[in-house]
C-alpha cells in the first residue's frame, strides 16, 4: 500500500510510452477513506506526470504543464515623419493567425482594434496630436495554444499641417499712387491672427489682426514711388497647425498734378451708355497714372438757348467719375467742373470726393 501522498517515479524506456531521451512517469496515489488503489492502476485523485528528462523534446502547449508556442508581431509605420490628421499606413506582420490591435501612446486607436489577419493587418492612422507619438501593435492568437504578443515601440514625429494665406490688396489699379490708401485682405484656411508688413516692416495698427473665421483685413497708405511688397503672415490659434505667409509685389508711382477730360456734347444729365464706359476708361487711367486733381471740360461754346444743359452734363459726368475713382481706390482724387470757350471756365464747381 502506498500512502497519501506518495510518488511512484518510473523510466519509461524501451515501451510503447517511453519517452524521447527516456521521459520518466511519476505517479502520485491517493489514499482516500482508508483505501488506497492498487499500484499501477490511475485512481481517481491520482496525477500521472511525464518528464522530458531534460532531453530538450519539442512540443506545443501540455494540458499538463500549461506552456504555450511563443508567437511573434513586427510593425512598421508607412512613415515615422507623419503630419496632423493626416493618414499614416500602420504594418503589423503576426507569425500565427489571430487578431492584431494597434495603440498610439498606449491607446487602442479608433477603428484598429481587434484586426483579423493570418499574415499581415493594417491600420489606417491619423495622429490627432504633434509631436513624438509611440504606436505599438498587440497579438492575439486565435489558437489557445499559441501565446499573445506584442511589438517593438515605433517612434512617429508628427509635425503640424499646413496652412495657407491668399492675400489681394485693393487700390487704384496695378501700380498704386504713392500716398493712396490700400486694403489688404487676408483669406485663411485656419483660424488665427495675421500681421501685416509693407516692406518687411509691420504696418502700424495691423499687428495680430484676429481672423476667428476666414479672412483678416488691414488698411494701409502706399509709400514713396517704387516697388512695394504687402506681405500677409498667418499665425494658427491651434498649434496642431503650421504658420504660413503670403505677399504681393506691386510698383508705385508718383502722383501727377492734373488732367482734364472732355469737353462733351450738350445733352442733360443722363449719360449714354457709350459715355459712361468713355468715364469709366478715363477713370482706371486717371487712377493708374495718380492725377490729384481732373477737370471735368463741358461744351466749349454752350449757347443760351441750352438751358444749363452743358453744365448740366458736366456735372453727370463728374458724378460718374467720382463712383469710378472710387471704386479703383483713387477716392481723394479732386474733380473740378468747368463750362466754356475752350475750355476756360466761365462756370466752375468743385466736388469733395
Amino acid at each position: 500500500m502506498i500512502a497519501l501522498g506518495a510518488t511512484l517515479v518510473a523510466p519509461l524506456a524501451g515501451g510503447a510510452c517511453a519517452g524521447a531521451g527516456g521521459a520518466t512517469l511519476a505517479h502520485e496515489n491517493v489514499v482516500a477513506g482508508g483505501v488506497s488503489s492498487p499500484a499501477g492502476v490511475a485512481a481517481r485523485g491520482a496525477r500521472l506526470v511525464a518528464d522530458g528528462g531534460g532531453s530538450g523534446a519539442a512540443g506545443r502547449f501540455s494540458p499538463l504543464t500549461g506552456v504555450r508556442t511563443p508567437t511573434t508581431i513586427s510593425l512598421r509605420a508607412q512613415t515615422t515623419s507623419a503630419v496632423y490628421a493626416a493618414v499614416d499606413v500602420l504594418s503589423a506582420t503576426v507569425s500565427a493567425a489571430g487578431t492584431v490591435t494597434f495603440f498610439a501612446d498606449g491607446a487602442a486607436i479608433a477603428g484598429c482594434s481587434d484586426v483579423v489577419t493570418a499574415t499581415t493587418a493594417t491600420c489606417a492612422w491619423s495622429p490627432s496630436s504633434v509631436g513624438a507619438v509611440t504606436v505599438t501593435a498587440s497579438l492575439r492568437p486565435g489558437d489557445a495554444t499559441d501565446a499573445p504578443s506584442s511589438s517593438a515601440p515605433v517612434v512617429v514625429s508628427v509635425r503640424p499641417a499646413a496652412s495657407t494665406v491668399r492675400l489681394t490688396v485693393t487700390g487704384p489699379g496695378v501700380a498704386a499712387v504713392s500716398g493712396a490708401r490700400l486694403t489688404a485682405t487676408a483669406t485663411v484656411s485656419v483660424p488665427g491672427t495675421v500681421t501685416f508688413s509693407a516692406n518687411g516692416r509691420t504696418v502700424p495698427g495691423c499687428l495680430g489682426v484676429p481672423a476667428p473665421a476666414t479672412t483678416a483685413t488691414c488698411h494701409l497708405r502706399a509709400g514713396s514711388a517704387g516697388r512695394l511688397t504687402v506681405t500677409a503672415s498667418l499665425a494658427p490659434a491651434s498649434p496642431d497647425d503650421a504658420p504660413s505667409s503670403q505677399g504681393v509685389t506691386f510698383g508705385v508711382v508718383a502722383p501727377r498734378r492734373a488732367t482734364r477730360i472732355g469737353p462733351f456734347a450738350i445733352g442733360g444729365a443722363t449719360l449714354t451708355p457709350s459715355l459712361a464706359r468713355q468715364v469709366a476708361l478715363a477713370a482706371t487711367a486717371i487712377a493708374r497714372d495718380g492725377y490729384r486733381v481732373v477737370g471735368v471740360l463741358g461744351h466749349e461754346r454752350p449757347g443760351s438757348a441750352d438751358g444749363g444743359g452743358a453744365l448740366a452734363r458736366a456735372r453727370a459726368v463728374a458724378a460718374r467719375l467720382r463712383s469710378d475713382l472710387a471704386a479703383r481706390g483713387a477716392g481723394s482724387v479732386r474733380v473740378v467742373v468747368a463750362v466754356g470757350t475752350s475750355g476756360a471756365p466761365s462756370v466752375t464747381v468743385t466736388m469733395a470726393i
